[in-house]
């Protein structure tokens, strides 16, 4: 699954001025966050995407996550 997300990236990156490893990095900086409160309450959040990630996305044709998303099982 990497590779292929890989290689997708690197035809995405001939049309922009990041190498595919650049692009990598910005995606990792995305992270989810979940936290218990003292009541049992599962609290989760998502970090604000930049500008750079958002249009990252919409260069891959994807739907950036959202919280929303986050209370969704992953199969």
């Amino acid at each position: 699954m990497a590779l292929v997300l890989y290689r997708v990236m690197r035809l995405q990156a001939a049309k922009r001025s990041e190498s595919p490893s650049t692009l990598l990095e910005q995606l990792k900086r995305i992270h989810q966050q979940t936290v218990q409160t003292s009541d049992g309450q599962t609290l989760t959040g998502l970090t604000e995407m930049t500008p750079a990630q958002k249009s990252l996305f919409a260069a891959l044709d994807l739907t950036p996550p959202t919280p929303s998303d986050l209370a969704k099982p992953v199969l």
